[in-house]
């Protein structure tokens, strides 16, 4: 369609490099806009200022390169909460267990509150200067040194900050997510497992028994709270740097979720948990490739318009001025594969359209032996292989 048609809000010189489609075929203006830029992990933005693992502020200074050799980007990887069994296997960016909360690996400590007490204080700088001299990040030594460290600043500081206007107004501009994400939280570490299949009487989202257990357990809430309106701010200064020196931060948006995140506990209907995502087999991977993740009910998200992914795309709106959506074929059609298969060799597109043997045969000259063709054919020496 005629790009006049449409409000769009562009700059000037990004409105000129509009495409126009005529007659399938793409006629492309000679004053297209073009820039560049940088993708890179937060987690490997080191500097002296970190603590073992590259933080929100360490993009302050990625902006400042990027202006500095001309680019207009800095996209970063998935940036969300990816904390299941508190190990090096929660490293993995793309399986958070919230799609709204951000990592608290990624917080600048002493943004947050700084340690007064000497023994402390002389203890977080001999641990930041161990972890920064690693060649490597120590994934579970800096998360488990980053939350040490928040609870004594939250002992000290957290009541203050609890009570203060901007916490009231962060806490109920995310109540559609925060408090099920602070609930899942400490009912992940009560029972040790981010598979709430195990957490008894809380296994089936009920919320005004969460709602109870938050209550009961008002401290441990409030901790997860504030932490994560300390990324929040923290992230949100970084936006606003970088739109001062005209740079678009771009984040990255994730085709699945995790079948133990709070997404999939408080809002099972929107998701097959009896399949998981992948990829066919190709000559990259014999046996297919099967990621793990439930697949979209998607019949279930249009009931309510889609909420659900308005929720999230509005979410990360607050951070980055754009994103990349991770395999966004999957939003047309995703191969599906059985929750009882290991590999990805028996999935199946979803959705698909079938071909009959008689179209086979007609339109495409493929004659259909459906024992060749529908049977399994496995040998002795193919179980060996």
């Amino acid at each position: 369609e005629n790009a006049a048609n449409h409000e769009l809000q562009l700059p000037d010189n990004m409105a000129e490099s509009l495409v126009n489609v005529e007659e399938s075929y793409i006629n492309f203006p000679r004053n297209q806009w073009r820039g560049a830029g940088t993708a890179i992990p937060v987690f490997s933005l080191r500097s002296n200022d970190d603590c073992g693992v590259g933080d929100f502020y360490d993009l302050f200074g990625m902006i400042d390169w990027a202006v500095s050799t001309g680019q207009n980007f800095v996209q970063v990887l998935p940036i969300n909460d990816t904390t299941m069994t508190h190990t090096w296997t929660d490293s993995y960016p793309y399986n958070a267990n919230s799609t709204f909360a951000l990592h608290p690996m990624y917080i600048r400590l002493e943004a947050v509150g700084k340690l007064t007490n000497k023994t402390k204080l002389a203890e977080f700088k001999k641990i930041k200067s161990e972890l920064n001299a690693l060649p490597t990040v120590d994934y579970e030594r800096v998360n488990e040194y980053k939350i040490g460290y928040l609870k004594q600043v939250f002992e000290k500081v957290g009541k203050e900050t609890l009570e203060s206007d901007d916490y009231h107004k962060f806490v109920k501009d995310n109540a559609f997510w925060l408090h099920d994400y602070a609930a899942f939280c400490v009912l992940r570490d009560k029972y040790s497992t981010p598979d709430f299949s195990k957490w008894e009487e809380y296994a089936k989202y009920d919320k005004k028994a969460v709602a109870k257990f938050a209550d009961d357990n008002a401290t441990n809430i409030s901790f997860v709270c504030f932490i994560q309106y300390h990324l929040s701010k923290q992230l949100t200064e970084v936006r606003n740097y970088a739109h001062s020196k005209g740079v678009v931060l771009k984040g990255d948006i994730p085709i699945g979720i995790s079948r133990t995140s709070v997404d999939a506990w408080v809002n099972p209907r929107l998701f097959n948990l009896d399949c998981q995502a992948g990829a066919p087999p190709d000559d990259f991977s014999v046996n297919g490739q099967n990621w793990g993740f439930p697949t979209y009910n998607w019949e279930e998200m249009a009931k309510d318009g889609y909420q659900w992914w308005k929720a999230r795309f509005a979410n990360m709106a607050q951070y980055f001025d754009a994103y990349r959506i991770d395999h966004i074929l999957g939003f047309f059609r995703i191969w599906e594969i059985p929750y009882s298969s290991i590999h990805g060799l028996m999935g199946y597109f979803n959705p698909a359209l079938p071909f009959t043997a008689d179209e086979l045969r007609t339109k495409y000259d493929f004659w259909v032996n459906d024992e060749a063709h529908t049977m399994p054919y496995i040998r002795e020496y193919m179980l060996t292989d």
